[in-house]
């Protein structure tokens, strides 16, 4: 074993514990390690597992795949190391066989009695081939030897009992392994939406093993990836805050977030809103009803899986999506509301007695003058005697609060960089199609100020007025 690498200790008091950490992950091959320790992306690593329950002590060396640092504590991410062993997830498994063989024969049990394998969670691409000679490519939720569980989105879900084609892509070396199956279940939000589908292979007896084998190698390859990644729950910060937090630190990335059964996806490259889906929901729509939750969970991948960057996007910017969504809640929100007065019952036909009294005798010394008003300042001049702009929030004549924008995005782009903070914010907001009107609603700085990023934006070729 090399004395170069660094030992990292992970005990393990109840086979409880253990059980729970090794159908997770270390049967998939890795492990993730809570430390605060300085520890960096690629560095060789031995993991100690103390199985305090039963007296074993077991090494594996390994590399790191992943750090969280102490600054994403406050995503509601553990600071630590994701672990990745040199050993193949399956000779881990032949390892532990002995140890905890009867872990992987709890299967869960299907009402006609047929036993199915236990499932991991991964997000796999599958390109799904319909009876009727339709296709889609969807993702996986979870993966198990005996089938999967697809997310539906933006398609029809097929009838319990359909035999479909499926073809699987294996998420590192690109292999496909071809597969018949058929729809067993289906998974509804509270509204009734189908939003996720159950098939179970559909193989000869000479192919489960090498269905089998695929599935592992397939499973141990995903969670590689997602020890690269960053989980957590949403209440912590909200989406809108780890989107903005992750948009900022990654040049491009994936954010799959859950509640419940319901599942959406937020893709974003190069500081733009690519895909934002949510079931049958896309767009807008969807980034919308995802921002909108408060509780559930996250995870981020900065590699974006193939086929999820295909096709034009959104073509917005992400910072701009983002804004337009929260203001769209914010609007829905208070057109849900009840108005001020709302209980107050005025009985128009009631009669009413008012005694008024006014004692107009009042004393000389009770009578008190009011001040003389101050005389209103004079106009700033500029060094050539003419009137400066004002300091109010009165817009200039010539920019119509009403009208919209055309932005020259190669111009933006070109020029992004030099833009003050007010001009980038009216500018990302320009790009979804917000009128000036609500561009000084919306951003919390004088109008004014608004009103001279708007000018400078124009002066500049970069807006024009529609």
């Amino acid at each position: 074993m090399s004395l170069d690498r660094r030992t990292l200790r992970v005990e393990f008091s109840t086979e409880a514990g253990f059980r729970s950490e090794y159908l997770s992950n270390i049967s998939n091959g890795g492990v993730f390690i809570a430390t605060s320790e300085s520890i960096e992306v690629r560095d060789p690593v031995v993991v100690e597992l103390e199985l305090g329950w039963c007296g074993e002590h077991v090494q594996l060396e390994g590399e790191v795949v992943h750090r969280i640092g102490e600054e994403m504590a406050a995503s509601g991410a553990v600071p630590g190391v994701a672990v990745q062993f040199d050993v193949p997830a399956r000779e881990l498994r032949e390892r532990f066989h002995e140890l905890i063989g009867k872990v992987e024969s709890d299967e869960r049990v299907y009402r006609s009695g047929r036993r199915a394998a236990p499932r991991t969670p991964a997000r796999i691409r599958v390109r799904v081939q319909m009876a009727d000679g339709a296709e889609v490519v969807c993702r996986t939720r979870d993966i198990s030897a005996s089938g999967l569980l697809l997310s539906v989105d933006g398609w029809e879900p097929r009838p319990i009992g359909e035999e479909l084609g499926l073809v699987v892509a294996h998420p590192r070396s690109g292999e496909q392994m071809e597969v018949n199956a058929a729809v067993v279940r289906h998974v509804s939000s509270d509204a009734g939406e189908v939003v996720a589908m159950g098939v179970e292979f559909r193989t000869s007896s000479a192919r489960r093993t090498e269905v089998a084998n695929f599935v592992n190698e397939v499973r141990a390859a995903d969670h590689g990836r997602r020890l690269d990644g960053i989980t957590g729950p949403i209440a912590e910060l909200g989406i809108e805050n780890l989107l903005q937090m992750f948009g900022a630190s990654s040049p491009r990335g994936v954010l799959t977030v859950s509640r419940g059964v319901e599942e959406g996806v937020i893709v974003f490259d190069g500081g733009e809103l690519h895909t934002a889906r949510l079931g049958r929901r896309t767009g807008a729509v969807a980034l919308r009803e995802m921002l909108s939750w408060r509780e559930g969970g996250f995870e981020f991948q900065k590699q974006v899986e193939d086929g999820l960057l295909d096709g034009p996007g959104e073509g917005v910017s992400l910072a701009g999506a983002i804004l337009n969504a929260l203001c769209e809640i914010d609007e829905e929100s208070r057109a849900d509301a009840p108005p001020a007065d709302a209980g107050l019952e005025l009985d128009v036909d009631a009669d009413f007695d008012f005694d008024l009294e006014v004692d107009l005798a009042l004393e000389e010394d009770e009578i008190v003058s009011s001040p003389e008003p101050e005389p209103e300042p004079e106009p700033p001049t500029s060094q050539d005697g003419a009137a400066g702009p004002a300091t109010g929030s009165a817009p200039p004549a010539r920019i119509d609060p009403a009208a919209k924008l055309a932005v020259d995005r190669a111009r933006a782009d070109a020029m992004r960089a030099a833009l003050g903070e007010i001009e980038q914010a009216v500018l990302d907001l320009a790009l979804v199609g917000m009128s000036v009107a609500r561009m000084v609603e919306v951003i919390p700085e004088p109008e004014i100020d608004v009103y001279r990023a708007l000018d400078a934006l124009q002066e500049r070729g970069i807006l024009t007025f529609e």
